[in-house]
């Protein structure tokens, strides 16, 4: 008793001196620390082309503080999808404090070989730092990852019975081209710092719109087989099946930041510091990817009516003309406009038949969608420029356009009014000719002229007419004049031949419109296939004089052969238009390679028409 007693009075005696010499003894270290590090990583220095991959910069320093400044690398050829994603972390040892500033950019490569991503540079206190370079080589086919850093330990309690993403989705069967809503939950019981998408799912069979979502999610609590967690809606989309059939929403893939506590390992029993308080937060990367839903799309029921041209949802037209009086050659201006809720961007216009004596140009085509409380609404626009040749009365006839209406499943057929144009006669050209008389021949009278009082140049005897000047070029350039006008007249008559002069440039108009699209390829996909889609459909109207405007496919192909193209040129023109919209509508998952391919089937069809049309030549 007496010897605990005196164990107790000297631990306590000595304990607060020993602290403060520990406390005084450590305080240099924790003021002097370890120099600044900036370094760079990624987790796989061989990657495919065309697949996503996340470069860190990683900078660590003493105390607490942050870099003021990060600036990041030039990423060509990369291509950065997203970031930089901040997340810092701050960890205290034996009373000395540092800190983890990490900087995630993801990018994807779009061409094979062995590419440098150059150094990223930070500022902190007054100086400047960069990493070092990296050597990253992108394969085609499955590649082979070398392990640039240790794979990171499994984290206890950073599992799926932690924190896990579903996907849901708001029917299960849809008529085809009737939305799906799709929502991506996160459901945590763990501290998530950041998260980011690397990639949207592919969704083959769907044409996809995103819904705006709110810059910091709605955060609730839910109790999921008896344990509570928090939930937040990360993404939400709108989903239009594209075919029907059994499809499949891909999964969606999440890469999370998520702080954990650490505490510092120790054997002893009697190490103060061996308590969670003692210990830091650490920030971890853990991947997630939502589950599959399968979805059941029913085709359309038969018996649409002819004015149907793919149209899903509930909609209304309308119609305008800015005049109904104008005179002959005076352009007028006829809109056309569908409004209602569905998939705005796919809608299919109507086709209008306008007067045959009208000239009518290619429709300048816009749209004004909404995404408001989950639903797309808007309205597309077809507005016409329209020339009457002619004076007269004439009829724009009502056009008729139908929709299937999801509400009652049935197809529903829409009419917008006729317009009555009095065309009036435009102003004429007055033209008429005067005939100059010379003032020195005049009528004096009734029939008596002026007589010349000089007798004129008197020509000598002994010089032959044809031996003169006048006589040599008046002979000679009357005919060279008139050769020289009925060459130009011939030359004038080709380039006015409007129809002949479209069909003769149709080649180069299409390379240069080819040309326009390949460079479309390295930054709007979805332009790029429009534009192919384009150059086919110009360079079919080119070739037959059909005007754009009432140009389809069907009638396109139908008028090639009429023009002696060969049915295998055309097949080919009709396989590439298809393959475009498909892509544009529902892209793959690997869109360089695909784009590659279809402008090159592009240009080898273009150059196939142009060989059938010079042999028929």
């Amino acid at each position: 008793m007496g010897v605990h007693s005196l164990f107790s009075f000297q631990a306590g005696k000595h304990i607060i001196p020993l602290m403060v010499i520990a406390i005084l003894c450590m305080f240099p270290l924790a003021v002097m620390g370890q120099d600044p590090v900036f370094t760079a990583a990624v987790q796989n220095t061989t990657v495919q082309q065309g697949q996503q991959f996340a470069v860190s910069f990683t900078f660590q320093a003493s105390g607490s503080g942050r870099p003021e400044k990060f600036s990041e690398p030039v990423w060509d050829p990369f291509v950065k999808m997203s970031g930089p994603n901040l997340s810092t972390s701050i960890s205290i040892v034996n009373f000395r404090t540092s800190s983890t500033t990490t900087y995630t950019v993801y990018v994807y490569a779009r061409e094979t070989g062995v590419f440098t991503v150059n150094s990223a540079e930070v500022a902190f206190d007054g100086k400047t730092y960069r990493s070092a370079p990296l050597k990253i080589s992108v394969v085609k086919g499955q590649a082979q990852p070398q392990q640039s850093t240790p794979q990171s330990q499994t984290i206890p309690g950073v599992d799926d019975e932690n924190i896990f993403l579903r996907a849901m989705v708001n029917r299960s069967q849809v008529y085809q081209g009737e939305p799906i809503t799709v929502s991506y939950k996160l459901f945590t019981r763990l501290n998530v710092g950041q998260y980011s998408i690397p990639k949207a799912p592919a969704n083959q069979g769907f044409w996809t719109e995103d819904l705006e979502q709110p810059g910091r999610p709605d955060v609730t609590t839910e109790m999921v087989n008896g344990k509570q967690y928090q939930t937040a809606v990360i993404k939400s989309s709108l989903l239009y099946p594209t075919r029907s059939g059994r499809l499949k929403i891909d999964p969606l893939e999440l890469r999370t930041q998520v702080q954990v506590q650490t505490r510092r390992r120790s054997n002893d029993p009697f190490d103060i510091f061996n308590d969670p308080f003692f210990g830091g937060v650490q920030t971890v990367e853990h991947t997630l990817r939502s589950n599959i839903v399968d979805i059941t799309v029913l085709p359309l029921p038969e018996g649409a009516p002819d004015t149907f041209f793919g149209a899903v949802g509930k909609y209304t037209i309308s119609a305008k003309l800015d005049k109904n009086e104008v005179n002959a050659g005076e352009p007028i201006t006829f809109a056309i406009t569908v409004r209602g809720t569905g998939n705005i961007a796919l809608l299919s216009l109507p086709k209008v038949q306008f007067p045959a004596d009208f000239e009518v140009y290619e429709p300048k085509i816009s749209d004004n969608i909404s995404k408001d409380g989950g639903v797309i609404s808007g309205s597309k626009t077809a507005e016409y420029l329209l020339v009457p040749r002619n004076a007269g009365t004439r009829v724009i006839e009502p056009v008729r356009y139908s929709f299937f209406d999801i509400g009652s499943k049935k197809y529903a057929t829409l009419s917008a009014p006729s317009f009555t144009v009095t065309v009036n006669r435009g102003k004429e050209i007055q033209g008429g000719s005067s005939i100059a008389t010379k003032s020195d021949v005049r009528l004096l009278g009734e029939d008596i002229r002026y007589i010349r009082t000089s007798p004129g140049r008197f020509v000598s005897a002994g010089t032959r007419p044809w031996e003169m000047l006048w006589f040599i070029l008046g002979t000679i350039l009357p005919p060279v004049f008139f050769v020289s006008f009925l060459f130009y007249r011939i030359v004038i008559s080709r380039q006015t031949d409007t129809p002949a002069l479209r069909a003769r440039k149709a080649g180069r108009e299409a390379v240069k419109r080819l040309k326009h699209a390949r460079a479309l390829m390295k930054r709007e996909h979805e332009g790029f296939y429009a534009e192919i889609t384009r150059t086919l459909l110009h360079y079919a109207s080119d070739r037959t004089g059909v005007p754009l405007s009432r140009l389809t496919l069907e009638l396109a192909m139908e008028e090639l052969i009429g023009k002696g193209q060969s049915s295998t040129a055309v097949e080919k023109f009709k396989d590439t238009y298809h393959r475009a919209e498909f892509s544009r509508f529902s892209p793959g998952a690997s869109p360089s390679q695909g784009m590659k391919e279809i402008y090159q089937q592009a240009v080898d069809t273009i150059n196939e028409l142009e060989m059938s049309q010079g042999e028929k030549s």
